[in-house]
């Protein structure tokens, strides 16, 4: 008859060893607990003598793991900090200036109906540059006696600086009229004034002045403009695409919004310049849409397609959604060629607008179908350099040339 204390022996030094941190019962308590066990055991009733010997529990011969706990939970922050998306950093930028806008607007101060004399307005292009172009229009018809000064109306505000009035609306009448008579002009107008306005102010009345139905449209450099002293007035952040929020947030500021206004806004200084140069450019009919579209007779102005002219058809206005959408793409793949696509060339002109979007388009073309020939170059100038006698020729000069049959032939002499 084996002893039941050989069948609790295993069942211990497991415990023990398993549970090595844990407190273990006394010897009275296991002595006890042995006992009841062997008294109801089949195997211990017929022999009574045999007693119990108390079992001590086994040492561990395992070392105790360490901890996995951090050494201090007091620089641990209790809540993790969650990383904010750009598109919710944007919908509050916008949320805020909304309401900015509109606190704005519920604190103009009244306006008044009076008459000014010229010598008291000021240009103040807040909205709008001055298109000298549009003045010397002004002006061919204020000669013809076209235009009827005595029915035109600006809308200014008062000057802090001076005695003066800042013109709001009407920039280019005003012009043209101090080009025409002067500021010793003793003709009176008719002008809606308010008093001295705050930025924010300005830009809440912008809208309501700058209806196509009221006033003269803003066209695309417009749009930038005032999108960009916006931004830069506030200090919004830029952002990498245009948002639904930002599209929203801009009809409080302008008829339509162009996103892609929105867009050319929060590029660098030196990159708005570039933008700004060539599409004031195409606005002054510098810049032809087409190398090969007739020009009329007697005549600078190129014939321009109506998705390129403002709602009445009228004035030029580079609002084509294709080419700013071919050029933004470009713009991602490689910044510094796209930009120079819109700077003067050598002989002073300006790519067209089909150059301009071809040689944006296919950049990313052509350089991938050279780099499956085992042809690696950066840009389309070093292509050029390699492909064409070491000649750097004119962005327009070098697509037409790497795209006609010739091509074939300058890859098969560099390879």
């Amino acid at each position: 008859m084996e002893d039941s204390t050989l069948h609790l022996d295993p069942v211990l030094a497991r415990m023990s060893r398993s549970q090595a941190t844990l407190s273990i019962p006394s010897n009275e308590h296991v002595t006890s607990s042995i006992s009841e066990a062997a008294s109801t055991s089949p195997s211990t009733s017929t022999n009574s003598s045999v007693r119990a010997e108390p079992i001590l529990p086994l040492a561990s011969t395992e070392t105790p793991k360490p901890s996995r706990k951090r050494a201090s939970d007091a620089s641990r922050p209790l809540i993790k900090s969650q990383k904010v998306s750009e598109k919710l950093l944007v919908e509050e930028d916008c949320y805020t200036s909304k309401a900015s806008l509109e606190k704005a607007r519920n604190s103009l101060p009244k306006k008044h109906d009076i008459k000014l004399k010229l010598d008291v307005l000021i240009p103040y292009p807040f909205y709008r540059k001055i298109d000298s172009g549009y003045v010397k229009s002004i002006k061919e018809l204020i000669g013809q006696k076209v235009f009827d000064t005595k029915r035109t109306t600006f809308t200014v505000c008062e000057d802090p600086a001076s005695t003066k009035y800042l013109v709001l609306d009407g920039n280019h009448r005003v012009t043209a009229l101090l080009e025409l008579y002067s500021a010793e002009c003793v003709l009176e107008f008719d002008c809606v004034v308010y008093g001295s306005l705050s930025k924010e102010q300005m830009f809440a009345i912008c809208l309501s002045l700058t209806e196509p139905s009221m006033s003269l449209e803003l066209r695309f450099l417009d749009q930038m403009n005032v999108f960009r002293k916006y931004r830069l007035a506030r200090g919004v952040q830029r952002s990498t695409k245009v948002f639904d929020s930002q599209l929203e947030h801009g009809r409080l500021l302008v008829n339509k919004p162009n996103e892609y206004a929105i867009q050319v806004a929060q590029m660098s200084d030196d990159d708005y310049e570039t933008v700004a140069t060539y599409v004031n450019a195409f606005q002054n009919y510098l810049v032809p849409e087409s190398p090969h579209r007739e020009t009329k007779k007697k005549s600078k102005k190129q014939k321009i397609h109506f998705s390129n002219l403002t709602e009445n058809g009228k004035l030029p206005d580079l609002k084509c959604g294709v080419f700013w959408k071919t050029f933004m793409k470009g713009f991602k793949i490689n910044q510094s060629y796209t930009l120079s696509l819109l700077k003067p060339q050598e002989d002073g002109t300006f790519l067209t607008l089909h150059e301009v979007k071809e040689c944006a388009k296919n950049q990313p073309q052509f350089l991938l179908r050279l780099k499956k020939m085992n042809i690696h170059f950066h840009t389309l100038e070093e292509a050029s350099k390699a492909l064409c006698d070491g000649k750097v020729l004119s962005d327009g000069k070098l697509m037409s040339a790497l795209c006609s049959r010739k091509y074939v032939f300058l890859i098969m002499a560099f390879c």
